[in-house]
């Protein structure tokens, strides 16, 4: 539940910082009762998640344990407030190089997706490009947004050029930082990524022409190892990005980074 938890600290510190003791605590628990979702396929990492936030003072009702890829119908049955177009924010690492076949599915399963076979026939799909669909379902239009880890294949394959067709066809990308190729390596993932980050476009919106901001980490906090590093780029890469999100046509880098971003 680290995103969870580092979304309720974040409004809790803010909380603090601008009321008075008594008005703060209600702010932030009511935030995390009100306003936290976490939905996670395995019921035991969904229970520890729960437990987790209770331990923390809570915030956890909003959890479920339910396959995120299932039909929208079925997951609002489980729990209603999980329904498209409603959430604002969407902060996301799925999995990804696994394959949904839907010889292994109910019938119609990759039928529900444009990009699995509601639009072109296909046998299978990848789990990381069904996520993709799957959020922009979730995210409110005009205002949503996301922040989704993906592999590097989804920017750069030709094969995927429909993928990356669909996303801009229906967000404004914001932003991309390429990760390390060690990031995952200490849980067990090979895959060099990287986190995507954009919003939903509102209805009848479309534009072409806009700047999208991009950035390379070398270090990001800890090693490939998992021990800690006292070097991490992403602090500076945010920086950096709310630079650009003031001035996207002239923001200005610092001398260090320019070749990075």
């Amino acid at each position: 539940g680290g995103f969870l938890l580092n979304s309720m600290d974040y409004v809790r510190k803010f909380a603090e910082d601008n009321f008075d003791p008594f008005e703060a605590y209600k702010i932030w628990h009511d935030f995390a009762k009100d306003n936290l979702f976490g939905v996670e396929i395995n019921d035991q990492i969904a229970r520890v998640c729960k437990m987790n936030m209770i331990i923390h003072d809570d915030g956890h009702t909003n959890v479920i344990s339910f396959d995120t890829l299932a039909p929208l119908n079925k997951i609002k049955n489980h729990h209603k407030q999980f329904k498209e177009n409603s959430f604002e924010f969407i902060l996301t690492n799925p999995p990804f190089g696994a394959t949904v076949k839907s010889s292994e599915k109910e019938k119609g399963f990759l039928d529900q997706y444009d990009l699995g076979s509601k639009s072109e026939k296909r046998k299978n799909q990848k789990t990381e490009i069904l996520f993709i669909e799957r959020c922009l379902e979730f995210l409110k239009p005009k205002t949503g947004v996301i922040g989704i880890v993906l592999p590097d294949s989804i920017a750069l394959n030709s094969s995927l050029q429909y993928v990356r067709d669909y996303i801009l066809s229906k967000t404004q990308l914001l932003g991309v930082i390429s990760l390390p190729d060690f990031a995952f390596v200490h849980y067990g993932a090979n895959v060099k990524s990287s986190i995507f980050y954009f919003r939903k476009l509102g209805k009848n919106e479309n534009i072409k022409d806009y700047n999208t901001f991009m950035a390379i980490s070398k270090r990001i906090g800890y090693t490939a190892a998992g021990k800690e590093d006292t070097e991490n780029d992403l602090v500076t890469i945010l920086d950096h990005y709310k630079r650009f999100q003031n001035s996207p046509n002239s923001f200005i880098i610092d001398k260090e980074f320019k070749e990075y971003i």
